[in-house]
């Protein structure tokens, strides 16, 4: 896991340098919470295969989070962390039929 570590050049930096590690820090959690959502969204979408290979590859150490968010969440369904899993359009016809 890769660390973290906060610095500052100087006391009237402080407080800008607490901001910005803070919003690095608040992403990197929001990802690393999420991340296991995001894959099960993008295997429901119908890209289960892919889903996969970065659970593997997140397990596994070979791809960081920030890789890996970036592949899957073009494959997952528009705001799928933030409002739950929505069925995949596959799903919807299956289901009309």
């Amino acid at each position: 896991m890769p660390e973290t570590v906060i610095t500052s050049a100087g006391e009237e930096q402080d407080e800008y340098g607490l901001e910005i590690a803070a919003d690095i820090l608040h992403k990197q959690v929001f990802k690393r919470v999420n991340l296991p959502r995001l894959l099960a969204a993008a295997a429901m979408a119908g890209y289960r295969e892919e889903a996969l290979e970065a659970l593997i590859a997140w397990g596994t150490g070979k791809s960081s989070i920030d890789d890996i968010w970036e592949e899957i969440s073009p494959m997952a369904q528009d705001k799928c962390v933030m409002e739950g899993v929505k069925p995949s359009d596959e799903k919807r016809k299956k289901k009309a039929d």
